[in-house]
């Protein structure tokens, strides 16, 4: 689960600035904030996880 969570809080840090490029080049400002919104709630279901797990230790 830990894994998961870093993994999905790594998604979620590539899929921002993706959306903010693309809508300036597209001048797509709802584009911009709907990506803004879901990397947001992706990056708090990573945390969410990696904070419910520990690294394996072994």
């Amino acid at each position: 689960m830990y894994s998961i969570g870093r993994f999905l809080q790594f998604a979620a840090l590539v899929l921002l600035p993706t959306g903010l490029v693309v809508g300036m080049v597209e001048k797509d400002l709802r584009f911009e904030m709907t990506l803004l919104a879901a990397s947001l709630v992706i990056f708090t279901a990573g945390k969410m996880l990696q904070k419910r797990s520990t690294p394996d230790a072994e």
